[in-house]
């Protein structure tokens, strides 16, 4: 198959809709994932692989150790989702994203494997489950020293849980997102994420709501596995140029400092460099200070608090849940601490699918919102951007919806310039990948 060939063959496949169980929730497994893996002589099986599960921050934080990886002289793998224009975008080797060719030459290999499997009558693998066994069969081939995989959806049964023997398992912050999928509590979410533990692996994890604590801890103890609170990060500085935040590196105290904007980076960062220490006892001694350090200021993350413009001020993040947006906020609250505090000191430009907590969310943005312009994110889940201004309206704001994102966009800006706010794209990761072309 051609590369072309590849492309038009992945759009054609059905969309991800969450199939109904009787109890209303989805039926998720691994046996289509583990069979297309297993055709393909089980590529996950030579990769040694740090799993990250969690709602926010999962791939910050691996973006985060893959170049402290890198930096230390470690040929590194990372898989993360979604992409934000390009599917390609989701593999990497050494901050390289896939080329066309091996592209094609692995993605090919999946395919006809998955053809295999549809004519023997057998379940057809979906878009994710290959994404994630071309990327796994790639990283293989190209014998990675290490391999960083972000979890997709929740852990237990997401495609990427067929890794039976990671180094080490990292939860990034649990919250309520996807409940649908993964359960109404919190118990029930950090339950499906602590599904990555494996026995006897080493775990590590951000401070969680008490709930979530006890739930990976109780995994973790039944599988004899050792769970780790990461170092919190102190003394964080945020501004539109980076973040800095100091904490214990290598046995002294440093200065850790960012290319990304966002003050909840910091904990993601923190969570990583534990992460990285921990793989230096365990077989990877060219971690340093020094290697750490260099590999954060490494990282720029699109779409996660990215400043596309400054004249207005306009930053794009991908907030999609409760506990990103409340992370959002708190990051416009250290930079632009007169707006936010002064209330509806910000334009806004929303977009939401419906199958998220949007009330909340539009709860919270609400009495920070000078204006709100409305659009409809390209996913089949997406909420319309009528529907999203009635709810805001009905939450107190003042909203308009907007046809197309580049519309909604030059409104922000001029509302923006004339009272001198800055604008705030949040909502989907699925228009994020747009915003530059729209500038």
């Amino acid at each position: 198959m051609t590369y072309d060939e590849i492309i038009n063959y992945i759009e054609g496949l059905p969309p991800f809709v969450p199939v109904k169980r009787e109890d209303g929730r989805p039926l998720f497994d691994l046996e289509t994932v583990t069979e297309l893996a297993a055709r393909l002589d089980n590529p996950q099986d030579r990769l040694k692989a740090v799993h990250i599960a969690g709602t926010n921050g999962k791939g910050s934080t691996a973006e985060f150790l893959s170049e402290i990886m890198i930096s230390s002289g470690y040929k590194t793998g990372l898989f993360t989702s979604p992409y934000l224009k390009c599917i390609r975008e989701q593999t990497k080797i050494n901050s390289e994203i896939i080329s066309k060719q091996d592209f094609t030459e692995v993605f090919s290999d999946v395919i006809e494997k998955a053809e295999e499997m549809k004519a023997e009558g057998m379940k057809a693998p979906s878009e994710f489950e290959m994404d994630v066994c071309a990327s796994f069969l790639y990283f293989a081939k190209c014998k990675c020293n290490i391999v960083i995989i972000e979890a997709g959806l929740g852990g237990e049964f997401d495609a990427t849980n067929i890794i039976s023997d990671p180094l080490l398992c990292i939860f990034t912050q649990i919250s309520r997102d996807h409940m649908s999928v993964l359960g109404e509590s919190l118990s029930e979410i950090a339950g499906v994420k602590a599904g990555i533990i494996k026995p006897g692996c080493d775990c590590l994890t951000v401070k969680q709501e008490s709930e979530a604590s006890a739930v990976l801890e109780k995994r973790a103890w039944d599988r004899g596995a050792r769970l780790k609170e990461a170092t919190e990060p102190e003394e964080v500085r945020s501004d539109l140029s980076g973040v800095s935040f100091i904490r214990e590196i290598c046995g002294e105290d440093a200065k850790a400092t960012l290319n990304v904007t966002g003050s909840y980076q910091a904990l993601n960062a923190s969570l990583a460099i534990d992460a990285a220490l921990i793989l230096k006892q365990d077989g990877y001694p060219g971690v340093t200070a020094d290697t750490i350090k260099k590999g954060l200021l490494n990282v720029k993350r699109p779409g996660r608090f990215e400043v596309i413009c400054k004249d207005p001020v306009i930053i794009a993040d991908g907030a999609h849940n409760v506990g990103g947006v409340k992370a959002l906020l708190e990051g416009l609250k250290q930079i632009f601490p007169g707006n936010y505090n002064a209330g509806k000191g910000f334009v806004f430009v929303a977009g939401v699918l419906a199958d998220k907590e949007y009330d909340e969310m539009i709860d919270l943005v609400t009495p920070h919102a000078f204006k709100v312009f409305t659009v409809t994110p390209g996913n089949v889940r997406a909420m319309p951007a009528k529907a999203l201004a009635e709810v805001f309206e009905e939450h107190g704001g003042d909203a308009a919806p907007v046809e197309e994102v580049s519309l909604a966009i030059d409104k922000a800006k001029q509302t923006a310039t004339e009272k001198g706010m800055p604008v705030v794209v949040f909502g989907s990761l699925y228009y994020m990948g747009s915003l530059k072309g729209e500038m």
